[in-house]
């Protein structure tokens, strides 16, 4: 490196959109154009980031600035780099492009598990690896996991195994029904790994295992609560049934021990007043349920208090007792996992960190010394998103930054963006990194993705003084402010951002505002790039469904954020579905759906010989098998056709799968390939539709942004796993009962801020990944909040906010009403929409309004037309729909006798003849309308969908299919008979062959059906119609 260019330290804060790619790497070329020997330095700088396609964003990002500089002139590119005093001429600039290029593979431009995997494969022997590991995916992880805490619990014996079913029983107790107790076990070890580091410190895990139950003054208390309970002014309570209960608590404090034990009832009591515990004193705050508890006299208050501290020291000593029993099979579980995988040369992703900052392992200095003297330049974006375990392992390697001029730090993030906790990520370590390597703070000052109107709406929902009158934590609001810089515009463009209140409120509402907006922005006409954004999956199938109900021309215009996996197509997942069949026969489901696809269905096997060599060979490895298959199908004389795009896409995922599976499964595989992405130009026109955590990175030109009221802000946490960094504990559950405690009321309150601060950065993320056009729709308020809104316009400059009522919920969008419409200027119109009532504010003007349409054309990928036929595809867990053509369900019989063509053609006639409604006097159709209970299925006079598509939640599965049919009848607006129909065109095919063969799917296709239309499952009649021989079969409710 040049001795008179010398590269700071520092950490650089940059909100959503202000180009933190991009001064990375500009800082990455001025390292190199400054060094002596930029060959040789390319090894001695890392770039990393969370993403493989940030880390290759990253790397195309610095390609891009070297070719816009050579084909522009080096002006732009000298002006970027006048901060860290390098100068580029055009020789260099070409050189450094040239050696980019060349040496690619010898970049370190990774992600954070890369990068550790690398370091894994240098030192395996000295990690304590056979050799270079073999990194099992998460569902490899999964299943070794169940059998290990299968084989841990089977060994658990007396107190301890009690403790865990309990443990087990509390965690998860709404979706435990009907699992085995390992499955449950297995599930809440996944949350105890979060503390994996602590496994041997018992100290942590039992601080509360030993609690002593203090019976000193239960007898004197007992006695000032008989004197009051006697007394009249006790009658208030005495009329609440909480207040009933009250004295058999009492009672049951005064006898406590160990074992005493409380009603459900009972317990729903405690709580109540375990949570407003902290006003129990001054008597301030009544708990739900009682009528006068707060205005007990003072020496009674006391005496009542102590007694309730019994039963919730109690409480608290069993959560203390299931916790110790959780680190048991946490330390059982780590030492089986080390022996039966690690030392087989197996890990997964998330053990890497944890090996390496392992320091009773003395080689773990010398590796980190070692990768201390190599690599001179740190740059890692996203560090907010940094979990403790990867950054014990950055700063043990870069332990001498601060005495070595020659090496530099630089950190890149956003923690208004600091979205994944759940992941282990911790906004707050990049404050500590800046204090401990006192690292130069920088801030980015313009946002080049938005304009001057929504950084006016960032700007009013964020700013200290809206959230100084909102209803979250002291701590979460200074965190935030800390972190909040006032957001000004780098470019000059037109944009809005709209607040939208729904009133009534209902996703069918929320989907006509949507489809409004989206006809008044002309998106297709401009070539828009459009989200709508949303919290969970569910809430975005339930709103997707929607909008296709108001507007069936939606249908082929939005995607769900898993649809656009090369996985959709379908000849793709015919071909994964006869994968699983061969490695698990007994699953029909995967074998209907590999015989959909006429190409995949020749290559089922057809005798015990075949059989045992294609599973032999998938066996060996998925790669293998789908060359010799994709081979014989091609080699076949009636596949004259060329295989699409997203074959190559396959046979690419089929590699790595090989190279980091240990275990070659088809289901497996079958999930794995849902990562693969298609080409961007294959979405091109389509409206995108995913969860906000999804879009993280990602820019659109307008967004939707629905917001629900669920989980509260308001609301502190009292259960899954809480751990204490000053006073080094872990307490599992801790529950209402915590409050009584100060250091966990303290560590519940300090949790509750964490958890209120990512939430904000949710909504943060959500508000600004557009860049033109941002449409917030708000649900319509409660009824209380509803009066206190209209106090605001009845009392000039009244002061009343929701969070001075301390019982009253507060959500995002309570922040975005009150923000945006009691503390601003926003300007608030009425507009017709479809809606009775839309309260709708807005920064900015309504531009897609007035401004002129450019189209432009929008460029399609190459498609397998012949892959794509008409149908049904069933899959389970997750049954994927496929475009709907000529036919309906054509795909849905086993090998018709006859020639290929004949049957096609009568398929094709068939389905042409009822949709039209004539028919010739030698087809099908005329066949089904002479036997009667046929013809009048098909003749139906209500409602009808022909080729419905849907996707639909049940039971936390996605589900996506195709109805062929379906007759609705009604009467007075109320649905009295519903009809589900299915065609089988099988030849030759009777009664029995049908029900075996529809008997699951049918279940499936009339629950999805109930859950559109909002009726009873069993007011669904399921009827399979075979047209070659005309026979009609109804399926028993």
């Amino acid at each position: 490196m040049n001795n008179t260019v010398q590269f700071k330290s520092c950490a650089v804060n940059a909100s959503a959109g202000f180009g933190k790619t991009e001064n990375l790497a500009v800082r990455f070329i001025g390292m190199l154009l400054a060094a002596d020997n930029p060959e040789t330095s390319l090894s001695t700088i890392v770039a990393m980031t969370f993403t493989r396609a940030a880390a290759m964003e990253i790397y195309e990002r610095v390609v891009l600035i070297l070719c816009g500089a050579l084909k522009n002139g080096m002006d732009g590119l000298n002006r970027k780099l006048q901060s860290s005093g390098v100068t580029a001429t055009r020789e260099q600039t070409e050189r450094l492009l040239k050696l980019l290029i060349l040496y690619k593979n010898r970049l370190n431009i990774s992600t954070i598990d890369s990068f550790m995997l690398n370091i894994a494969s240098a030192f395996p022997f000295e990690l304590g690896f056979p050799g270079a590991p073999e990194i099992i995916s998460g569902f490899d992880s999964e299943r070794i996991s169940i059998i290990m805490i299968g084989r841990l619990l089977g060994e658990a014996a007396g107190d301890e195994a009690e403790e865990l079913r309990e443990a087990c029983r509390e965690a998860l107790v709404e979706s435990a029904a009907g699992k085995q107790l390992f499955t449950v076990a297995e599930e809440l070890l996944l949350q105890a790994k979060t503390y994996y580091a602590w496994r041997n410190q018992p100290e942590c895990w039992e601080r509360f295992a030993d609690i002593r139950l203090d019976k000193r003054t239960a007898a004197a208390d007992f006695s000032i609560w008989e004197s009051y309970r006697n007394s009249d002014a006790f009658a208030k309570d005495r009329a609440k049934p909480r207040g009933m209960e009250l004295h058999n608590l009492m009672e049951k404090c005064r006898d406590i021990n160990e074992y005493t034990g409380f009603s459900s009832a009972e317990l729903a009591s405690l709580r109540e007043i375990f949570k407003s515990w902290e006003d129990f004193d001054c008597g301030e705050l009544k708990p739900d349920g009682f009528a006068f508890m707060n205005k007990f006299p003072a020496e009674c208050r006391m005496a009542v208090k102590r007694l309730l501290k019994l039963a919730a020291d109690l409480l608290i000593l069993r959560s203390g007792r299931r916790t110790a029993a959780i680190r048991k099979l946490l330390a059982d579980y780590s030492d089986s996992y080390r022996r039966e995988v690690l030392a087989r040369g197996m890990a997964g992703f998330s053990d890497l960190p944890l090996i390496l900052c392992d320091h009773s392992n003395e080689w773990v200095y010398d590796i980190h010394f070692r990768l201390n003297s190599r690599l001179r330049h740190w740059l890692i974006d996203e560090f907010q998103d940094t979990g403790m375990e990867q950054l014990e392992v950055f700063n043990s390697i870069i332990d001498e930054l601060p005495e070595d001029e020659a090496r530099s730090l630089y950190i890149v993030g956003d923690v208004k963006q600091a979205i994944y906790g759940w992941r282990s990520g911790d906004y707050r370590l990049m404050a500590a990194e800046k204090k401990r390597f006192c690292l130069q703070d920088e801030t980015l000052p313009h946002s080049y993705r938005y304009g001057l109107d929504i950084c006016h709406g960032l700007n009013t929902i964020f700013a200290p003084e809206a959230l100084a009158h909102a209803a979250i934590p002291e701590l979460t609001a200074k965190d935030w402010n800390a972190a909040w810089t006032r957001h000004t515009p780098g470019r000059d463009v037109d944009g809005c951002m709209e607040i939208l209140q729904l009133q009534p409120e209902s996703t069918m509402e929320f989907a006509e505002l949507i489809n409004t907006r989206l006809e008044e922005l002309k998106w297709q006409e401009r070539a828009m790039q459009c989200a709508i954004l949303v919290r969970d999956n569910k809430e975005g199938m339930e709103l997707k469904e929607a909008l296709i109900n108001l507007n069936p021309a939606l249908q082929d215009k939005l995607t769900w954020e898993g649809e656009e996996s090369i996985a959709s197509d379908y000849f793709i997942a015919a071909l994964l579905e006869l994968m699983v069949f061969l490695q698990h026969p007994g699953d029909t489901l995967s074998l209907f759906a590999a015989e959909m696809h006429p190409e995949v269905a020749g290559r089922v096997p057809r005798n015990r010989r075949v059989f045992a060599h294609d599973a032999e060979l998938l066996s060996r490895g998925i790669y293998k098998f789908l060359t010799y298959t994709l081979a014989g199908i091609r080699d076949n004389a009636s596949a004259k056709r060329e295989f699409s795009e997203n074959i190559e896409l396959l046979l690419t995922a089929a590699r790595d799968f090989d190279r980091i599976n240990a275990f070659k499964d088809a289901i497996n595989f079958r999930s794995f390939v849902n990562d693969y992405k298609k080409s961007s130009t294959a979405l091109a026109g389509k409206i995108k539709m995913m969860t906000i955590h999804h879009s993280k990175g990602l820019t659109f030109d307008a967004v939707f942004l629905p917001l629900k009221n669920s989980n509260s802000w308001t609301t502190v946490p009292t259960r899954g796993f809480m751990r204490s960094e000053e006073e080094e504990f872990i307490l599992f559950n801790p529950g209402a009962e915590g409050f009584t405690e100060p250091s966990l009321a303290r560590l519940m309150h300090s949790t509750h801020s964490r958890r209120v601060f990512e939430e904000l950065c949710v909504l943060y993320v959500g508000l600004t990944r557009a860049r033109r056009a941002v449409f917030v729709l708000l649900p319509a308020p409660a009824k209380e909040k509803r009066k206190l809104y209209c106090k605001w316009s009845d009392k000039a400059g009244e002061s009343t906010y929701i969070k001075d009522n301390r019982k009253m919920s507060y959500y995002p969008a309570d922040l975005v009403f009150e923000s945006c419409f009691k503390l601003n200027d926003i300007t608030v119109m009425d507009e017709s929409f479809p809606q009775e009532q839309v309260l709708t504010g807005r920064f900015g003007t309504a531009w897609y309004k007035s401004e002129p349409v450019k189209p432009r054309q929008v460029q399609s990928s190459p498609v397998w037309p012949e892959l794509a036929p008409g149908g049904v595809r069933h899959r389970m867990p997750r049954i994927m729909p496929v475009p709907h053509e000529e036919t309906v369900s054509s795909l849905l019989q086993l090998r018709d006798s006859g020639t290929e063509e004949h049957n096609n053609r009568m398929r094709r006639q068939f389905m042409s003849e009822f949709v039209s409604g004539g028919y010739s006097s030698d087809g099908w159709l005329k066949s089904c309308l002479e036997v009667p209970l046929t013809a009048s299925l098909l003749q139906f006079a209500g409602t009808r969908w022909i080729g419905r598509k849907f996707d639909v939640i049940i039971d936390d599965r996605q589900i996506s299919g195709c109805f062929d049919l379906v007759n609705i009848a009604e009467s007075g607006g109320v649905i009295t008979e519903v009809q589900q129909i299915m065609f089988d065109f099988s030849a030759n095919a009777d009664e029995s062959y049908i029900r075996e063969k529809y008997r699951d799917i049918i279940a499936i296709y009339n629950q999805a059906l109930a859950g559109i239309l909002q009726v009873d499952p069993d007011s669904v009649t399921g009827i399979v119609i075979n047209p070659p021989s005309g026979i009609a079969v109804i399926f028993q409710k």
